[in-house]
Order: C-alpha cells, then sequence, then structure tokens
C-alpha cells in the first residue's frame, strides 16, 4: 500500500492538470481576496474574510469535480490503471491508495480561497483580535470545512469513476450544483439537506448541528467510497 499511495503522489506531482488548475484557483483567490478587501461590513478584517470564505461550498465543489476528472478520469482514458493491476496489486488497494492521495491533494485546492482572502484582507484592515473564542471558532470552521470537502471529494470521486470521461464528469458536477442551489431556495428542503449532501454544499452548520455535519458527512463520504469501489471492482481495465 505505501508503494501504491508513493506513485500517486509521484503522478500528482507531475499532473500538468493539477499544476494548471493550482495556478487557475490561486489567480481566482486573489482576485476574490482583493474583492473581499471592498466589502465594508462592520467586521471586515482578515479573520472574519477567512471565516466566510470557508461558507463557499458552492464554488468547492466545481473545484472537486475539476480536480476529479484530472486524476481519476485521466487514469481511464490514458488507460494507466490497469498497470497496477498487472503488477499483481489488489483492485481495493489500487483505488484505495487514488483515493487516499485524492482527498489529500484536494486540500491545497480548496484551501486556496480562504487563506488569500484572509491574507489580503489582513493586509487592509487587519487580522482581528485574537482570544479563545476566535480560536475555537476558527478550529471548529476549519475542521468542518475540511469534513465537508473530503464528502464532496468522496461524492466527486464516485462521479469519476462512474462516468471515466473528464467533460461528462465535470458537466455532472457543475450540474449537481445548480440543482442542489435549486433544491436549497424552496422551504420545503430544509429537512432534505440535513440528511444529504447539501448540507455540505451550503453554509456551514450552526454549533448545536455540529453533531449532525459530522454524521451525514461520514455516511455520505462511506456511501460513496464503497460504491466507487463496487464500480471499480467490475470495471473493465485494459
Amino acid at each position: 500500500m505505501g508503494r501504491l499511495i508513493k506513485a500517486e503522489f509521484l503522478k500528482l506531482s507531475k499532473s500538468l492538470g493539477y499544476k494548471i488548475l493550482l495556478l487557475c484557483t490561486f489567480g481566482f483567490s486573489v482576485m476574490m481576496g482583493l474583492f473581499a478587501m471592498d466589502v465594508e461590513t462592520g467586521r471586515a478584517d482578515g479573520l472574519t474574510a477567512y471565516l466566510l470564505a470557508l461558507s463557499d461550498a458552492g464554488m468547492y465543489m466545481g473545484l472537486t469535480a475539476v480536480f476529479a476528472a484530472i486524476f481519476v478520469c485521466s487514469e481511464f482514458s490514458n488507460r494507466t490503471f490497469g498497470m497496477s493491476l498487472f503488477s499483481g496489486c489488489a483492485r481495493w488497494r489500487v483505488l484505495l491508495s487514488k483515493v487516499i492521495v485524492f482527498l489529500i491533494g484536494l486540500m491545497p485546492v480548496v484551501f486556496l480561497e480562504p487563506l488569500m482572502a484572509g491574507f489580503l484582507v489582513s493586509i487592509n484592515k487587519g487580522v482581528g483580535s485574537f482570544n479563545a473564542g476566535i480560536w475555537t471558532c476558527l478550529f471548529q470552521a476549519t475542521c468542518l470545512f475540511i469534513l465537508g470537502n473530503v464528502a464532496i471529494g468522496g461524492f466527486s470521486f464516485m462521479l469519476a469513476v462512474i462516468i471515466k470521461n473528464i467533460v461528462g464528469t465535470i458537466g455532472a458536477g457543475i450540474g449537481f450544483i445548480l440543482v442542489m442551489q435549486m433544491l436549497g431556495g424552496i422551504p420545503q428542503t430544509t429537512a432534505l439537506a440535513k440528511l444529504t449532501l447539501m448540507y455540505q454544499v451550503g453554509l456551514l452548520p450552526q454549533p448545536e448541528s455540529t453533531g449532525l455535519f459530522i454524521a451525514v458527512t461520514a455516511i455520505t463520504l462511506l456511501v460513496t467510497l464503497v460504491t466507487s469501489a463496487l464500480i471499480f471492482e467490475k470495471t473493465e481495465l485494459k
């Protein structure tokens, strides 16, 4: 398993598509950070900008779909998945190593905008005051942001394994965002949102619903990864 993970990290480090995605995300993050510098609010400091950017989960769904298309679908189109299998590696090991590196590689992509927004606004309007409450809020929001994007990442990974096509995976990811946004505008879907992936593509939860958010995240990741494994097991790889 260690060798497979190391090989996946090597693939990621050499992936031109991943480097371009990071560069484009960085450019977009700079623009959003500059925009945030001009927003006049009562608490427009670096900490506030960072926390607000964490709640912009809809954009991160699109990024995870693009990353999944680059990192997973390219294996199908280039027919490189079979190379590991020909070496005697079990399919579940190949898939698990891919998932681990995918989720780790996803973190720099999704964290660029919050970090850039917080950094640029801090230059202009200061970082903000630190106290025990702020540290707790930062830690909780960051952890929930990671968990939410892990769940979204698992869903995007599943889409890539099912569709196996770069354009199709990106299109399905964007389409899912649009559907979730439409459903989110319907009051009757409030209960549904708390039990599905809609929870992750909406705002971060209130403190009283943190436990439910974590449970939905865990279930979402489990279901999507098990589904990916079952489909991958039956996929013909040459």
